[in-house]
């Protein structure tokens, strides 16, 4: 009570005596003093009520070396103070130097700037990756936002005046660049063959050569332009900028590409930078990135344990690594890569992005390890021989990343920098996280990088300006009070409020639990602010994984603390905690509940097909409670299904798709078009008890019976969807039972199995024939055939790039033997001619005429990979006779009719028969499969087995049909037409034949609408066909 009391009273002099000021009083907002951070570290503008010694002031606030910098202005008693800001940080100072009695106002001393910060180096305005305008024909602003970011820091030192490095690991760089700031190793004398500052490594002036073991530099292009991206000198009035316009490059050569002297490389880093670190600056070089744009595709990290162990020590030192991507469109969580798959915290993958912000093609990617894209597309940056050059690749992209790091750091706050020097992995994982969290969100790379964008050094730098510490005072707890019980349910909506004082403007806290005390914590919970708001139903979940059964209790005390962002380690305690609590699991109340639908008496239909959802609901029981729905058959004292409701079991409805449940009804012995008729009800349970609804309903389960046939389609795509409505209504008017069932495109991945169905028959659209899974599906069909005709498998597929698709060489789905070998099609062409094409029946509607107006018609021939007796040209071009546009096989266990269009693009010709051509298309090759004659010549064997008489076609009919049928022997043959009483009305056919196929044509013009007759007579053979003519 004595601190609380003192406290207040300080806070009420220090008041008192800055509205004390009667001449001029201070306009400063305390409470935003967290927030300014646009002011240069170290420095108070100070103006004074009346003319004051200043330096005798300054002896006030030694304990911070307050001194006078500059008098500003001397009528009004204005001056310039500077302070250590390694011994206060800025808002403590500006504080204590506030309360004095002489000050009259107080501030810091803020920066301005020009709005835009643009270099005057010559070709900048050819840099894209920096300032995106669109020259390039890119997208503007898809860039880093470099100027942004110059207009903070353009890099080269940081706020205590350690110069940045950024090592270059590569071929090497022209040292003497005209545009470059290559490193310079002041404590080593040139060419005298001695280690003269005693670091292990001779005459190494401006970096190392761990090829040849000296400090020979080649100018390597690779390496100068990556160092060029990283740090070209900037607004130089030459050539370009760098991300940094000041750092120091220091280049260090592998030599040959071997793992031994990578390792060498890392290691002159490495030591470099420990140096500077042990030697508190006064040797060494404060590396604080390194580039690496080379690596090894596909490389698997566990077979280069030290290579990728090197990085953990390059970061224990306060060095973060960038790592190049592969140049190949690969996911390197699935095929490796490296250094970018190394398991190292301090490793930055970096991909390449385009002026679009489109990741290039060529490029890498992966969710786990690929961290975020930079700009590596026609870079333009350093050459050797002082000149200039575009390059592209992953390589270009990483130096972009490798200098935002050393522009971090200049950017950076004495805070973060003071870290940097106590502390240098956590700074160095710091500026990692801020890299990741500050990138500019791309749709290219969401979901395949780890940050899901490109870098963005400006709103990098946002994240590492003065950083305001905010100054902890004491606070207390509010709610709830000692002795409390939380009681928790599953699913409960009851909020619980936690909350304390504020302690100060940008802390942060922690709610601790613990039993019986607060140590050791058995929940620990962050907050942003002063309070924390939990749910029944949240609580519930924390306690049931702390192991607490319903109604169980857990009997201890909270507390809460806070922290500020850094240090680290600054954190204070709640004054008057911990509290006494209680966490209690609650039991849920069970109380009478009723079923809502399906309705009792209710049928449900299910098939292989329906995606849709059958939906159960019922009324609550009771808040927490969760149910089971449970179906049995004759009646529900015999189970034969039972899951848990939605929501893990805590809804009032349970959802099934409708094929699933078709595949579970398959598992208790249901074929197609079987029922199970019984009962269903939901039970509730709250964990010691339970309670059934007050209903039972009846329910039956059906298995939809299967169809004949069955669609197979895309439906992502129009032109399929009307094909398909095509089949439709074609199979229904011959009274054809089908199912359909969706494949999705040439990617899909959903499976089925097609086996059961007499037929198959597979719609093609475009580009979009079949997956490979689909694929698979159809030849286990195939396999799967009997013998005989009726039995046999028997497949359709039409579609214009079945050929292009499956035959194809380059063709990504190309699977030449199953093409060749068990379709029986040879592809040959992608469309005979330039326009639309005219398609004549061969086997199938011999000598018809019908054509395609689709864009590339398959030109296929009859494979010579099975025997020619099995394979059939269906049908052929109208202008190039020896183009086949439909192959067909009989096979031993199959029949296959493959169609070179897409079903939507048949068209009828100017001498097309009457009728329609998908008709003829669809009906044809039905018929093909099924061995069925088609037309005048002899389809599957030379000569007929049997006699036949088709159905006329078309029937109805108005005035033309034509009428197939076919002879086994040689023989006279009777085809007479009769009326509805019997009477002979005409005479088709009455002369000997020889055995074939032959067609009749009845003409109806001159007789009345009706039904008619037509009758067959050939030897003992006798048939008879229903005509109806309508006019």
């Amino acid at each position: 009570m004595k601190t609380i009391y003192t406290f207040i009273c300080a806070a009420v002099i220090v008041i008192v005596l800055l509205l004390s000021n009667d001449s001029i009083t201070s306009r400063n907002n305390l409470s935003n003093f967290s927030e300014d951070t646009d002011y240069k570290e170290g420095e108070i503008i100070v103006m004074f009520k009346s003319p004051e010694d200043a330096v005798s002031f300054t002896r006030n606030y030694s304990s911070i070396n307050l001194s006078v910098k500059e008098e500003l202005v001397k009528d009004m008693n204005i001056y310039l103070f500077q302070y250590d800001i390694q011994k206060s940080n800025s808002v403590d100072a500006l504080l204590s130097v506030m309360r004095s009695d002489k000050v009259a106002i107080a501030q810091f001393n803020h920066y301005f700037k020009e709005r835009v910060v643009i270099p005057n180096d010559t070709r900048f305005a050819e840099q894209w990756d920096k300032n995106n305008t669109g020259q390039t024909g890119g997208t503007p602003d898809a860039d880093i936002d470099a100027p942004e970011a110059w207009d903070i820091s353009t890099g080269g030192t940081t706020v205590f005046g350690d110069t940045i490095v950024v090592a270059i690991v590569d071929g090497g760089q022209q040292i003497d660049h005209q545009d470059l700031n290559t490193w310079r190793n002041w404590a080593e004398i040139p060419a005298n063959g001695i280690d003269d500052d005693n670091n292990g490594y001779i005459d190494d002036i401006n970096g190392w050569n761990a090829g040849s073991n000296n400090g020979t530099i080649p100018a390597n292009q690779h390496g100068t332009h990556c160092a060029g991206i990283a740090g070209a000198k900037g607004n130089n009035n030459l050539g370009v900028a760098g991300v940094n316009w000041n750092v120091k490059t220091m280049p260090v050569v592998y030599g040959s590409a071997t793992e031994a002297n990578s390792v060498k490389a890392y290691g002159y880093v490495l030591k470099q930078r420990k140096i500077y670190n042990s030697s508190n600056g006064t040797q060494g070089a404060f590396v604080v990135s390194t580039n690496s744009s080379w690596g090894i595709d596909n490389g698997q990290p566990s077979n280069y344990p030290l290579w990728c162990a090197f990085y953990d020590s390059l970061g224990k030192a306060g060095i973060l690594s960038a790592g190049a991507g592969p140049n190949n469109n690969v996911n390197i969580d699935v095929v490796g890569d490296m250094p970018t798959t190394c398991p190292s915290n301090f490793m930055i993958a970096v991909t390449n992005t385009t002026n679009t912000d489109a990741k290039n093609s060529g490029a890498g990617y992966g969710v786990i390890n690929m961290d975020l894209g930079a700009p590596g597309t026609s870079i333009l940056s350093t050459v050797p021989t002082n000149s200039y050059g575009l390059l592209t690749g992953t390589s270009m992209a990483t130096p972009q990343v490798a200098g935002a790091v050393g522009l971090m750091y200049a950017g950076a706050s004495s805070l973060f920098i003071q870290l940097s020097k106590t502390n240098p992995d956590s700074a160095a994982l710091l500026f990692k996280q801020f890299i990741l969290s500050s990138v500019d969100t791309l749709p290219s790379l969401a979901g395949i990088t780890v940050s899901n964008g490109r870098l963005n050094v400006s709103k990098m730098l946002q994240k590492v300006r003065v950083s305001n510490v905010p100054v902890l005072n004491p606070f207390s707890l509010r709610t709830p009070l000692a002795g409390t019980t939380l009681t928790s349910l599953p699913f409960g909506t009851t909020q619980y409020n936690i909350t304390w004082d504020t302690s100060a403007t940008g802390a942060t806290y922690r709610f601790v639990f613990g039993s019986p005390t607060t140590s050791p914590r058995k929940i620990s919970i962050p907050a942003g602010t002063n309070s924390i708001t939990l749910t029944s139903g949240q609580l519930d979940i924390i306690l049931a994984g702390l192991g607490l059964n319903p109604g169980d209790s857990l009997v201890g005390q909270w507390d809460a603390w806070t922290y500020r962002f850094l240090p680290l380690n600054d954190s204070l305690k709640s004054n008057n905690g911990p509290r006494s609590i209680t966490m209690k699991r609650g039991i849920p109340q069970l109380s009478a509940f009723n079923l809502n639908a399906p309705p009792n008496g209710t049928t449900i239909t299910t098939s292989p097909f329906n995606t849709s959802n059958v939906n159960i609901n019922w009324t609550r029981s009771g808040q927490g409670v969760s149910y089971k729905w449970k179906f049995g058959s004759p009646t529900l004292s015999n189970v034969r299904l039972s899951y848990a409701s939605n929501n893990s079991g805590y809804d009032t409805a349970l959802s099934f798709v409708n094929n699933a449940l078709d595949g579970t009804l398959q598992g208790l012995g249901l074929n197609p078009g079987d029922s199970l008729a019984g009962q269903w009800s939901v039970w509730a349970y709250n964990g010691s008890d339970s309670s059934k609804a007050a209903q039972t309903y009846s329910m039956t389960l059906k298995r939809q019976s299967r169809g004949d046939v069955i669609i197979v389609y895309d439906s992502t795509i129009a032109l399929c969807r009307t094909s398909r409505d095509s089949v439709i209504n074609n199979l229904s008017n011959m009274g054809a039972t089908f199912d359909t069932y969706n494949r999705n495109g040439n990617t899909g991945t959903a499976s089925i199995s097609f086996r059961g169905y007499k037929k198959v028959i597979l719609l093609g659209e475009g580009t979009s024939i079949m997956s490979n899974v689909v694929k698979d599906s159809i030849k286990s069909y195939l396999a799967s055939g009997g013998n005989t005709v009726p039995t046999k498998s028997k497949l359709i597929i039409i579609g214009e790039d079945v050929g292009y698709h499956l035959d194809r060489t380059g063709s990504t789905y190309i699977d030449s033997a199953f093409a060749r070998s068990t379709l029986g099609f040879q592809f040959m062409a992608d469309r005979p001619g330039v326009a639309a094409n005219g398609l004549t029946g061969v086997i199938i509607n011999p000598g018809l005429t019908d054509s395609t107006i689709g864009t590339w018609p398959d030109v296929l021939k009859r494979s010579a990979s099975v025997p020619s007796s099995q394979t059939f040209n269906l049908y052929k071009f109208r202008l190039y006779a020896d183009s086949m546009s439909a192959v067909g096989r009989i096979g031993t266990n199959f029949n296959v009719a493959v169609m070179g269009v897409d079903l939507e693009s048949v068209r009828p010709s100017a001498n097309s028969p009457a009728g329609s051509p998908v008709y003829r298309f669809i009906n044809g090759a039905m018929k093909f499969v099924d061995e069925i004659p088609t037309g005048i010549q002899n389809t599957v064997n030379s000569v007929p087995e049997v006699y036949s008489l088709s159905q006329n076609y078309p029937n109805p009919f108005n005035p033309v049909t034509q009428l197939e049928f076919g002879i086994s022997e040689l023989g006279f043959v009777s085809l007479k037409v009769y009326d509805l009483l019997g009477k002979e009305v005409a005479v088709l056919v009455n002369e000997k034949l020889s055995p074939g196929i032959y067609k009749a044509t009845f003409n109806g013009s001159n007789f009345a609408s009706g039904v008619y007759f037509v009758r067959m007579e050939s030897g003992d053979f006798r048939d008879i066909k229903r005509m109806v003519l309508i006019k």
